[in-house]
């Protein structure tokens, strides 16, 4: 199982690379998913790839997709959203102490050396985030979190 993941995540690793570099796209990670109004803590698998890669992360609010995405249904509906877009973070500046020079492969049990720092980051780039919300959206206390599995909260 361990290999088979580890492949599995050198591929998702490899095509988001493709995808940043190559078709020069951006990556867009919502935390809180479609359904949830609040801010959910952050993972950190997006600090783990932007740490390797030293790409930067570029926090943006978002409100009002609860209203967009009404029910299960994975088509947006008519409301208002309005995002608001923060300042990015690198590795030069605001996740600076979290910079690792040594490769590793991220997602995988070689990472977990480093949880540490890829936790700070994650805490750094949820408040700036949460930074950018207003205050019926800001991070959820622990008791106020979604409980759903994660997969539900994106369905």
């Amino acid at each position: 199982m361990q290999r088979w993941n580890d492949r599995l995540m050198g591929l998702v690793e490899k095509r988001t690379l493709e995808a940043l570099f190559r078709n020069d796209n951006n990556v867009i990670v919502f935390p809180q998913g479609t359904r949830s109004k609040r801010l959910l803590p952050g993972k950190p698998g997006l600090a783990q790839f932007a740490l390797r890669h030293e790409v930067p992360v570029v926090p943006v609010g978002s409100m009002g997709s609860e209203n967009a995405y009404p029910g299960a249904s994975p088509w947006a509906g008519g409301a208002t959203c309005v995002y608001r877009i923060g300042t990015p973070l690198t590795v030069e500046d605001a996740l600076a102490d979290c910079r690792i020079e040594k490769p590793y492969a991220p997602f995988t049990r070689e990472a977990d050396v480093y949880a540490d720092r890829f936790a700070r980051a994650t805490q750094r780039i949820t408040a700036a985030i949460d930074d950018l919300l207003e205050d019926a959206y800001t991070l959820a206390a622990e008791h106020e979190a979604d409980a759903r599995p994660r997969a539900d909260r994106l369905i």
